[in-house]
């Protein structure tokens, strides 16, 4: 085998292992469409081991070429997540700074009881004036 044909022999099976990989991605994203909350393409993406732009190179491009019906149906679920995601972002940035101010807040008050306490230790001397 000459090396130019194994060349064309490794490109086609990487070829057929991407092709393998986007059918699994757009299967496992269909599978979840009936979930309260659909796979996202970064949960996609830490499932699979690959990068968010991989995935969503082959559920957009790569997917469209190779089952434009599974396509289709894969368009409307990253499209329900994207109106979805600004929503659920908002909510988690709440969620976030609601922990945040808890936390700085019983933070602030054991602080405040440790200051307490040492205040009381401390024995206090008589105002002297000069």
């Amino acid at each position: 085998m000459t090396k130019k044909e194994l060349v064309k022999r490794r490109a086609e099976e990487n070829r057929k292992a991407i092709e393998e990989r986007v059918i699994k991605v757009a299967e496992v994203m269909l599978l979840s469409k009936d979930a309260p909350v659909p796979k996202t393409i970064r949960e996609l993406a830490r499932d699979f081991s690959v990068g968010r732009m991989t995935v969503a190179n082959d559920l957009n491009d790569r997917l469209k070429k190779i089952s434009p019906t599974m396509h289709i149906e894969v368009r409307k679920i990253l499209d329900r997540n994207k109106l979805e995601g600004t929503a659920r972002g908002g909510k988690s940035t709440q969620e976030l700074f609601r922990r945040r101010r808890e936390e700085l807040e019983n933070e602030s008050s054991s602080e405040n009881k440790d200051i307490r306490e040492e205040s009381d230790n401390v024995g206090y001397t008589e105002k002297v004036s000069l």
